[in-house]
């Protein structure tokens, strides 16, 4: 077949006729649930897509299945694999995600020369193995590249994928652990060095429902919309000033007979209040309750002008209460701080007598964060709680 280019022009990448991609792709006899080929998810509206869900939704699985769709009719086709660590992409971890492709044969299914893949120098080729599971032949280029945020200046001058036409950033929500105020930055750089002057690309961040207030959010310009989104919703929402279309959806697979057999296992074993079971039981986003007070007369506003720059875009005011001898804080969403005599904290260095790099230096400072140690800070909504604790924990990491 002859390779088509979007107006005829190979800077700008491959023109793929993906009617033929879904057709092999349903030719494979997918389980119905995880039966949705990847145009399904906003292609002609949008080339970013972001895919969120409870667990076991098939979202990572589903975009290598179909990359393995696009190899088979482009053998040029490279599937890039990015995730926020270079161990997070370690043989060893990158390796599962082959096992429901192994476990229902699909790699053979679709290429009479390959049963398998096997893993080299950061990349998984396709391969075939004998009876013994040794490899008796490989591809000669790679299916699939991996790469990870935290080396982004390393790819840069190195890395070289003209094909490199799905690329997936698995997890960007993390479980657990920390996320670096410029990885976003780092994430675009590579997708950059992937790219080129392609426009043929197709990028999917894929995660679970942790953190309504993940600071992504905000960078793609769709705080709002994922504050409003519910399970089974699909959009496409467009970032301010440029105007990016961005596809979004919260991935529900749930059948009749899948949701029969979650509430027996929800009574069996997951039963309880705690809202942060929800990405593991359905029903909503993983939150925390965070602390609220209510005022009463007397109580002092003493500290009114500190702020928290939590990303570009959004900002939260910290006001210093007394009660009798007892200091708290009461934090709550705010408008960009205007007066003259507004401190800032941020993540970011910046310039000016009211700016402050993350809890500050002084023995104000101390005071106002030695009251979360305290249990004293109270919260407007559990989002400016969350948003606030996320904030301590990256500026933590920076004193």
């Amino acid at each position: 077949m002859m390779d088509k280019y979007i107006d005829d022009n190979v800077e700008l990448g491959l023109d793929y006729d993906y009617s033929k991609i879904n057709k092999v792709y349903k030719g494979l006899g997918i389980p119905a649930p995880y039966n949705r080929p990847l145009t399904s998810f906003g292609f002609g509206k949008s080339w970013v897509h972001v895919l969120l869900s409870k667990r076991n939704e098939g979202k990572t699985t589903n975009v290598i299945l179909y990359s393995l769709c696009m190899r088979k009719i482009y053998p040029k086709f490279t599937l890039c694999y990015v995730r926020q660590t270079e161990d997070m992409t370690a043989p060893k971890t990158s390796g599962s995600l082959f096992d429901v492709i192994r476990e229902f044969k699909y790699i053979p299914k679709l290429f009479k020369d390959y049963n398998d893949v096997v893993y080299k120098s950061r990349a998984w080729y396709l391969c075939m193995r004998d009876e013994d599971g040794k490899v008796v032949d490989m591809d000669t280029s790679p299916f699939m590249r991996l790469f990870s945020c935290d080396k982004s200046d390393m790819y840069k001058s190195s890395v070289n994928v003209p094909f490199g036409d799905i690329i997936i950033f698995d997890e960007f929500i993390p479980m657990r652990g920390y996320t670096h105020p410029d990885e976003f930055i780092w994430f675009n750089d590579i997708v950059k060095t992937i790219l080129r002057k392609r426009v043929s690309a197709h990028v999917f961040l894929v995660a679970n429902n942790v953190d309504l207030e993940h600071r992504y959010f905000d960078e793609l310009g769709i705080y709002s919309e994922v504050q409003a989104l519910k399970e089974g919703e699909k959009l496409t929402c467009y970032s301010p000033i440029f105007g990016t279309p961005i596809y979004l959806e919260w991935i529900n697979n749930d059948t009749v007979e899948r949701v029969e057999e979650n509430k027996r296992q929800i009574f069996q074993y997951f039963g309880f209040k705690n809202k942060k079971l929800n990405s593991i039981r359905g029903g909503g986003w993983s939150v925390r309750e965070y602390p609220r007070v209510k005022l009463q007369d007397g109580d002092n506003l003493i500290i009114k002008n500190r702020y928290i720059q939590v990303n570009s875009g959004r900002y939260l005011k910290i006001d210093i209460y007394k009660r009798g001898k007892l200091l708290f804080a009461i934090v709550h969403d705010t408008m960009p701080p205007a007066q003259e005599d507004s401190i800032v904290y941020s993540l970011t260095s910046g310039v000016g007598i009211g700016h402050k790099l993350a809890l500050g230096r002084s023995r104000t400072d101390a005071i106002i964060w030695g009251l979360l140690k305290k249990g004293r800070v109270f919260y407007s909504t559990n989002g400016v709680g969350s948003a606030f604790e996320q904030y301590y924990k990256d500026a933590c990491k920076l004193v």
